[in-house]
């Protein structure tokens, strides 16, 4: 005789196995939520998502405003802010100037240009309630045909797109459970290229300072023979001469406009002192004049500031075409400091 209880028992197999994965999951998420945790394991933290900085700056800026107590400045822009602004400079300017201390934040990420600064800026402003947003442009900003791939693979992320309001379980999960976000820096350590990665991933994040800035290492010298490399480039005798302001950068600057005000933050777009040869490539229709034109104007009109960059920053202050070295990061963050404090001063100093 068959016994009628014996289709039940796989599924009663199949549900004390849910229980034990259960109970498994439960017990890694209480540890990994721990003050032990905390104190003793490494700090890295991962969402699963492949920009390695921006994650790194993602939880760097969750302690830098824990620790602080906020934020006051938050720095926004593509790797030209990255490694071109050093809040630490900022804020001992205000400190020496006003006697007032000023929490700054740089949070430029590579590869994102106004538009996906933009849907980050809706994220950051909502969750740390800066009193100014600062951001570092140059003339593609404003140039619809910039849009590179790495942005678009960026925001196909499940948790971005979890976070910019797409519901989906992965990115809800990753979201809550920090036991996943500290096995995620390990995710692919079965590869062959893991110690390689992982190795430049705990460079990053060694090299990233406390407020944001990640000092260019370059050592590049840009000699007449780089220069005139520079000025044969494909950026120089195609990209540039065609360079155009769109429409729709125009409206994604008005829309950062926008947030910045509904969140009271004040939005200041300050511009880089990107290589001055850059202007020398600039033959189109569109030169530096018309990008700043361009600039003022939008900003103007719906409360915001634009800052003009100072032309004194000289090619050696440079390590490429856009990129700032050292030295010129703390030239140039001198002047974006100065200038900030002219418009500027926190509520309250903490």
């Amino acid at each position: 005789m068959t016994s009628n209880s014996s289709p039940k028992r796989p599924l009663l197999g199949l549900a004390y196995a849910f229980l034990i994965l259960l109970v498994l999951a439960a017990g890694l998420e209480g540890a990994a939520r721990s003050s032990w945790a905390a104190a003793h394991l490494p700090r890295y933290r991962s969402f699963g998502n492949d920009h390695a900085q921006f994650e790194i700056k993602w939880f760097g800026l969750r302690r830098y405003a824990a620790r602080n107590g906020g934020v006051d400045i938050l720095i926004l822009g593509n790797s030209m802010a990255n490694t071109g602004v050093d809040p630490a400079v900022i804020a001992s300017l205000y400190a020496e100037r006003t006697g007032r201390t000023v929490r700054v934040y740089n949070f430029g990420i590579e590869g994102l240009t106004l538009h996906g600064n933009l849907a980050l800026a809706g994220l950051l402003l909502e969750e740390y309630r800066p009193e100014a947003l600062v951001f570092i442009a140059d003339a593609r900003d404003l140039d619809d045909a910039n849009a590179p791939n790495s942005e678009a693979r960026f925001f196909s992320d499940s948790w971005i797109r979890y976070r910019l309001g797409e519901w989906n379980p992965d990115g809800w999960l990753v979201d809550h459970s920090q036991a996943l976000q500290m096995y995620l820096p390990y995710r692919n350590w079965v590869r062959a290229d893991f110690p390689d990665t992982f190795y430049n991933y705990l460079y990053r994040a060694v090299t990233i300072t406390e407020t944001g800035y990640e000092p260019d290492t370059n050592e590049t010298v840009l000699d007449e023979a780089a220069l005139n490399q520079i000025r044969n480039s494909p950026a120089c005798t195609q990209y540039y001469p065609q360079i155009a302001i769109g429409a729709r950068r125009l409206e994604e600057l008005r829309a950062l406009l926008a947030l910045a005000n509904q969140h009271g933050a004040r939005l200041i777009v300050a511009e880089m002192p990107v290589n001055p040869i850059v202007y020398e490539c600039m033959t189109g229709p569109v030169d530096r004049a018309a990008f700043q034109r361009a600039m003022t104007e939008t900003l103007t009109a719906g409360g915001g500031v634009f800052l003009p960059a100072d032309p004194g920053l000289p090619v050696e202050a440079h390590t490429d075409m856009h990129h700032l070295n050292r030295e010129g990061a703390a030239a140039f963050s001198r002047q974006l400091g100065l200038a900030l404090m002219r418009l500027y001063l926190p509520s309250s100093s903490p």
